[in-house]
C-alpha cells in the first residue's frame, strides 16, 4: 500500500496538482469575496486552496445564520448542475470542495452559477 500511495503523490507532484489547487482556489476566493461585497447574505468567505466555505447570514452584525437561504442557494446550484455541500454548526455554511484538477474556467462557471443562485434567492 505504501508504494501505491507514494506513486500517487509522485504523480500529483509531477502534474503540479497542489499548485493548481492553490492557484484556482485564489480565483475562487477572490470572486467569492467580490460577491460578498455585492450580497448582504454572505457573512464570511473563508478557505484555503480548493476547500472553501461561504457562510450565509440574515444580518452581518448579529451573524444570525440564514439556514433557509442556505438550503435554497444549494438547491439553486444543483439546478445549475453544480453540487456543493452544507455544514457548520448552524448548517448555514455552503461548502465548495471541487476536484483538485479544477481549471480557472470551471471555477469561473461555478462562481457565475453561485451569483445567479444568490440573485434568485434574494
Amino acid at each position: 500500500m505504501c508504494a501505491a500511495a507514494l506513486a500517487n503523490i509522485e504523480v500529483m507532484l509531477e502534474e503540479r496538482i497542489p499548485d493548481n489547487a492553490l492557484k484556482v482556489g485564489k480565483v475562487l476566493l477572490q470572486r467569492l469575496q467580490d460577491l460578498a461585497r455585492k450580497f448582504e447574505l454572505i457573512g464570511e468567505v473563508r478557505g484555503k486552496g480548493l476547500m472553501i466555505g461561504v457562510e450565509l447570514v440574515k444580518n452581518r452584525k448579529t451573524k444570525e445564520p440564514a439556514v433557509e437561504q442556505t438550503v435554497k442557494v444549494r438547491d439553486e446550484m444543483r439546478k445549475r448542475g453544480i453540487l456543493i455541500g452544507k455544514g457548520g454548526t448552524s448548517r448555514s455554511v455552503l461548502r465548495i470542495q471541487p476536484p483538485l484538477i479544477m481549471t480557472e474556467e470551471q471555477a469561473n462557471k461555478v462562481i457565475d452559477a453561485f451569483d445567479a443562485s444568490l440573485r434568485s434567492v434574494g
